[in-house]
């Protein structure tokens, strides 16, 4: 999918706190590193005037073409070496030469020689020693009238150190780490395939997004949290309801009560939203059952505790038997497991729509939690008997790819996805509303008794 401009700005906002903070702890790291690790170098100037004989007015700019050659004399060996031999440095004439810096004033005949060293009178030292140096050398290889010196070496920026100077090292460090964090976020955000949102998933099918489920807390030991039962006012109990309200469109429209549930992938919240939905339309006073479709990943029997002895795999058996059926404690809500260890191929046998076709005699809904699309062929032929396919993605986490291979290869037998449901968005829970309840007691417990149908 082409990354929209208001897609990256979306993601700057919510990626902001993470910008902050790199920003922030960068420009800590910068200058703690300034402050405590470089250590400091301090700099020290003296200044040097040069007569030149029988130059006349135009002296400045005969200084001015001759400053490089007065550079070349100070920064020359024969001048380190001595001043390394008067100050007795245990230092090579290339490392001192380093330290050294020559520079013309414009428009004078002032030439300006600067030394940085971490001693400060050492610096000091060092900057006289050249300028001494200089003003022996020069009348001996040049035509001057005299070489002064106008100031003696003194340390600039009032003594302090010259190098690293923290807050400029702090503000170069905030200005970098704030784009290169606004960088990276933009980068994942072009790299990111995934579905953003609703928007995208409703443009890659082009069939109605049916419900848009909020972030919710896994639970633990396979529990899943039955808003519509114990939390009916909540916002997640209301995005059920709007998918509930979608099948019952379905329904009425197109004669749909059979309706699979699955994803282009394995933990996208299939099993969440078949276990909800069903709930939310047994709560509405309908008959429905809730059939585990997944033959070789089962999870509702261990979901709602109850014995997985009898179940899909035993429905095919002849005569044709609905002793695996249980119910719960919500009332109009039954379950059928899976059932023993059950050959994959059975599905293929062509069995399953006349067990569809049994189910809708006893239940006005059958709601099958069936297994992913892409890893598994079986979705495949339980969506082949389906009235209608429910296609749930995760939002930030499905790949677009996936979907629209999900969706190929359900036109291919025939049975395209009939909605989506857009699972796990991030909205804050602020804005949801949700009524608060106790997290422990949001689970529906199964009777776990079997009854015959």
């Amino acid at each position: 999918m082409e990354v929209q401009l208001w897609d990256i700005i979306n993601r700057l906002r919510k990626r902001l706190l993470f910008i902050i903070l790199f920003t922030l702890l960068s420009v800590a790291a910068a200058g703690w590193v300034s402050i405590c690790v470089i250590t400091p170098k301090y700099r020290a100037d003296t200044t040097l005037l040069v007569r030149l004989k029988d130059i006349g007015y135009n002296d400045v700019e005969a200084h001015e073409r001759l400053m490089p050659t007065y550079g070349a004399i100070i920064k020359s060996k024969r001048t380190a070496s001595t001043v390394i031999r008067r100050l007795k440095l245990n230092i090579s004439e290339e490392q001192l030469l380093k330290r050294v810096k020559v520079s013309g004033l414009k428009g004078s005949m002032v030439t300006q020689i600067s030394v940085t060293h971490r001693n400060p009178r050492l610096a000091v030292s060092i900057a006289d020693n050249f300028a001494a140096s200089f003003r022996e050398t020069l009348p001996g290889l040049m035509n001057v009238d005299y070489v002064r010196t106008i100031d003696w070496a003194e340390l600039t920026n009032k003594g302090k150190p010259a190098s690293p100077k923290p807050l400029f090292v702090m503000a170069v460090a905030l200005a970098l780490a704030a784009n290169t964090a606004a960088g990276l976020v933009i980068l994942g955000e072009v790299l990111d395939k995934s579905v953003k949102n609703e928007k995208v998933l409703q443009k890659i099918l082009d069939v109605p997004v049916l419900a848009l489920i909020p972030k919710y807390r896994k639970r633990k030991n396979r529990q899943v949290n039955l808003c519509c039962h114990k939390e009916p006012e909540s916002f997640m109990a209301e995005a059920f309801r709007k998918l509930r309200a979608g099948i019952f469109y379905l329904q009425e429209n197109r004669g749909s009560r059979v309706f699979l549930v699955t994803s282009p992938s394995a933990g996208e919240g299939k099993t969440f939203a078949a276990i909800n939905v069903a709930a939310a339309i047994a709560r509405a006073g309908k008959r429905v059952l809730l059939v585990d479709g997944n033959l070789r990943n089962p999870n509702l029997h261990l979901i709602f505790n109850v014995s997985n002895e009898w179940g899909l795999s035993t429905a095919f058996a002849e005569p044709l038997t609905f002793e695996g059926i249980c119910s719960t404690e919500l009332e109009n809500l039954d379950i059928l497991p899976r059932g023993p260890e059950a050959d994959p191929e059975l599905l293929t046998t062509g069995g399953l729509p006349d067990l569809f076709q049994r189910l809708k005699q006893r239940y006005e809904f059958v709601v099958v939690d069936g297994p992913p699309i892409i890893p598994s062929a079986d979705a495949l032929e339980l969506a082949k008997s389906a009235d209608a396919v429910l296609l749930v993605v995760k939002v930030g986490v499905t790949l677009c790819e996936s979907v629209l291979l999900a969706e190929k290869a359900l036109n291919y037998v025939g049975a395209g996805a009939s909605g989506t449901i857009a699972n796990y968005l991030p909205v804050k829970e602020e804005k949801l509303h949700i009524k608060k309840t106790n997290p422990e007691t949001a689970v529906l417990p199964c009777s776990g008794q079997n009854s015959q149908v």
